[in-house]
């Protein structure tokens, strides 16, 4: 089993479009030597988006979800932290996730999101599955 951490930066136009640079890729021995043994496995998920309206708002912070799989699914969620705003579309997007036949179980998923000017791209997207992800988002240009 091999785990991936994947950078994504979405192409701009009317249909978002992940590209993948740089991806690291980390054996399972490497990960049960780090502790992270028995987490599921994802298999597919959409690229999580920065909400608008928290952008315009400038509202950042960090969303920790408690996530009940099937073993191939999410069967349900649990908000522990985190703006509703921002809340609400990391739960929206956990429920994309989807996983490779693991027993039923429960872990914690972090979201990330960020405002700076320092984003590799426009929105730029980090997913370190299956414990987290960063969404980092250039500022919304003043409104005249």
């Amino acid at each position: 089993m091999i785990r991936a951490v994947i950078v994504m930066t979405l192409a701009s136009g009317p249909i978002g479009v992940a590209t993948l640079s740089h991806p690291t890729l980390v054996s399972a021995s490497h990960a049960q030597s780090h502790g992270d043994s028995g987490l599921p496995t994802v298999t597919g998920a959409t690229v999580p988006l920065y909400p608008p309206i928290a952008r315009v708002a400038s509202l950042q912070g960090t969303v920790v979800l408690l996530v009940t799989t099937s073993g191939n699914k999410v069967e349900s969620t649990k908000i522990l932290s985190g703006h509703p705003l921002l809340a609400q579309a990391a739960e929206s997007n956990i429920r994309t996730w989807t996983f490779i036949g693991n027993p039923p179980q429960s872990t914690k998923v972090v979201y990330r999101y960020e405002i700076s000017e320092k984003c590799e791209g426009d929105p730029s997207v980090k997913l370190a599955f299956p414990s987290e992800a960063w969404i980092c988002a250039k500022p919304s240009p003043p409104i005249d």
